[in-house]
């Protein structure tokens, strides 16, 4: 478990100077939503066990807290090196994005709207698109963009850092999967889903009970024992009984 100091000063540096390197877009005031900070710390080593009570409680512990919160957002107090967001008239040629798979259709239909931020946002290796990708989806679909294209149908490009954002992806410009296989794939998952909910799990040592079977009479067997073991004492008897013997015949 990383020390106290170590996760003050790591919320410091997201928040107040590399929001862009942790797939984190603040709002105008600087503010992100509590949750989007947690999902980027549990993606990093040795601070998966960090909580929202952790992060309020570190806050309370300094006289002068390297961050603030309002509600379920936070901010950074000293915001002075956190990247500007300008407009950015050549992009690279191709960037990445990822949407949810029950979205993509509607996606490769009408082109991509903001979702998570107040922007889509864009990076330009795919690793890392995979990776903010499954903050939403365990398994999302990782959607390439000419941004040439893009701008010529319409869509604008601006600049946060390492991130580009956008207000709007027209459709013509996407580039990803073919949509028979997203959605075979959605499928898979919720057939595999709805199996492990219903296969009986397995019990180191012992087993399974049913329940149902409890409500069950149970049926004893002693009665049946009794009565064989009635029969055969009589049958006993039977043949150890012998006629009287009649005295001087």
């Amino acid at each position: 478990m990383k020390s106290i100091r170590i996760l003050e000063k790591l919320i410091a540096y997201i928040l107040g100077r590399k929001p862009d390197e942790y797939g984190l877009v603040p709002d105008e005031n600087g503010f992100v939503r509590m949750r989007h900070l947690l999902q980027a710390l549990h993606e990093e080593e040795g601070f998966g066990y960090v909580r929202e009570i952790d992060i309020l409680e570190l806050q309370k512990q300094g006289e002068q807290s390297s961050f603030e919160i309002h509600d379920a957002w936070i901010r950074a107090t000293d915001r002075e090196k956190l990247p500007c967001i300008e407009p950015c008239f050549h992009p690279p040629k191709l960037l990445y994005t990822a949407v949810r798979r029950k979205a993509y259709a509607h996606v490769l239909d009408r082109g991509m709207l903001p979702t998570m931020y107040s922007s889509v946002w864009l990076v330009s290796a795919l690793e890392t698109a995979q990776r903010f990708g499954k903050r939403i989806d365990p398994k999302p679909v990782v959607v390439g963009v000419n941004t040439r294209m893009a701008i010529d149908a319409g869509g604008q490009f601006q600049m946060m850092g390492e991130m580009y954002l956008s207000s709007y992806i027209p459709n013509v410009s996407l580039f990803g999967p073919p949509l028979e296989k997203v959605l075979r794939m959605d499928r898979d998952t919720v057939k595999q889903d709805q199996t492990q909910k219903i296969t009986k799990p397995s019990i180191s040592g012992g087993y399974f009970i049913d329940l149902e079977q409890l409500d069950q009479k149970p049926v004893s067997g002693r009665k049946s024992g009794r009565k064989k073991q009635i029969e055969w004492k009589k049958d006993r008897r039977r043949s150890l009984r012998k006629p009287y013997s009649t005295i001087g015949t």
